[in-house]
């Protein structure tokens, strides 16, 4: 592996603009959009070790999302996200997301999503390796 960083963990807490029509429940919309951020800043920190300068990357797809259990208004909720393999331009990311209560920690969902490194807004080989 020639990068320092594969793994990135980040929390937010849902709050009421985050939830849809079946209140207290959150969107699902959010939470893959939440996912996504995690994944995102994984594979940014990554990309400080570029060889071939690459600052950037798009995400251009997600696959294999699981919902499992429903967060609700007030829930910490923790994301896990892990770099599990590596293209020559692209880099994918496992995350999985848990909710952390008094009477302990339960995984909501989980998802794959792939990003293709950038220089200069252009999609380039970003020369990591895992």
């Amino acid at each position: 592996m020639n990068f320092r960083y594969r793994t990135f963990e980040t929390t937010f807490t849902v709050f009421p603009h985050m939830t849809n029509y079946m209140y207290p429940m959150v969107f699902g919309g959010e939470m893959l959009s939440q996912m996504d951020i995690a994944a995102a800043m994984n594979v940014r920190r990554a990309l400080y070790d570029s060889p071939t300068g690459c600052d950037n990357a798009v995400t251009v797809h997600c696959t294999d999302i699981n919902f499992l259990v429903g967060a609700q208004v007030g829930d910490l909720i923790l994301l896990k996200s892990e770099i599990y393999k590596v293209g020559t331009k692209s880099i994918a990311v496992q995350v999985e997301g848990y909710r952390e209560r008094a009477d302990g920690v339960e995984k909501l969902c989980d998802g794959r999503f792939i990003f293709v490194a950038q220089k200069e807004g252009s999609s380039h080989a970003h020369g990591l390796e895992l």
